[in-house]
């Protein structure tokens, strides 16, 4: 079975961009994740080491929206 889990609307500033202003000023940049999974194991049990650790996947958008200049 497929399960779906979004995190929407994440917000987070970063310095991308074609133009050299864009890289050097930086912008806002709103990111939707949506994941597709089976969380059958974790609804099962009462481990959370069986399911997604939200804090940890929104870090892992965080890092990767922010990590620096690219277009």
């Amino acid at each position: 079975m497929t399960d779906f889990l979004r995190l929407r609307n994440m917000l987070f500033f970063a310095h991308h961009g074609l133009l050299p202003e864009e890289a050097r000023l930086g912008q806002r940049f709103e990111v939707d994740v949506e994941l597709r999974l089976s969380l059958s194991a974790a609804g099962l049990g009462d481990d959370p080491a069986s399911t997604v650790d939200y804090a940890r996947l929104y870090k892992i958008v965080e890092d990767a929206v922010t990590a620096g200049p690219r277009l």
